[in-house]
């Protein structure tokens, strides 16, 4: 289970920091607390660190593997 967290994770983080690069990132004040992202590689950093501790710790499946097997049970939805 905590390895589908850790892809999950790494998988939003880069989604993030593509947002970062692309838009130029943002600035806002949620529940009191400044959340400000304008850079996309600290974001990256950490999206590396996760992905380096999960494959250390568990090597198998590969996220690519996962993510292809995701894209063919959507494509067998798709097709039925």
């Amino acid at each position: 289970m905590w390895v589908t967290c850790a892809d999950l994770l790494t998988l939003a983080l880069v989604a993030l920091a593509i947002f970062a690069f692309a838009g130029g990132g943002f600035r806002k004040v949620m529940f009191g607390v400044r959340v400000s992202l304008t850079s996309g590689w600290r974001v990256l950093v950490v999206a590396g660190v996760v992905l380096v501790i999960r494959y250390l710790v568990r090597f198998k499946p590969h996220l690519l593997r996962r993510i292809l097997q995701v894209a063919a049970v959507i494509e067998q939805h798709l097709d039925t």
